[in-house]
C-alpha cells in the first residue's frame, strides 16, 4: 500500500498504464481516501461521472475495488 501521496505521484509518472489525466486524478483522490461524492465536488463533475472513471480505472489496472487501487 504505502503512502497515498506517493501512489498519486507514481500514477502520474506512469502514463504507460493507459490512464487518462482525469482517471489519474480520480485514482489519486481515491488513494487519499475521498468518497466518490467528495471527488466529484473537487473535480466539478457528478458522482456518477466519478463512478464511470473508477470502472475504467479498475478495468485498465485489473483492480476489483478501491482497496486494491489504493
Amino acid at each position: 500500500m504505502g503512502d497515498s501521496s506517493l501512489q498519486g505521484d507514481r500514477l502520474r509518472r506512469e502514463p504507460e498504464r493507459g490512464l487518462t489525466a482525469k482517471e489519474q486524478e480520480v485514482a489519486a483522490w481515491v488513494a487519499r481516501g475521498l468518497r466518490n461524492a467528495e471527488i466529484g465536488q473537487r473535480l466539478g463533475v457528478t458522482e456518477n461521472t466519478v463512478k464511470v472513471h473508477l470502472r475504467r480505472i479498475y478495468q485498465k489496472l485489473n483492480c476489483r475495488n478501491r482497496a486494491e487501487l489504493a
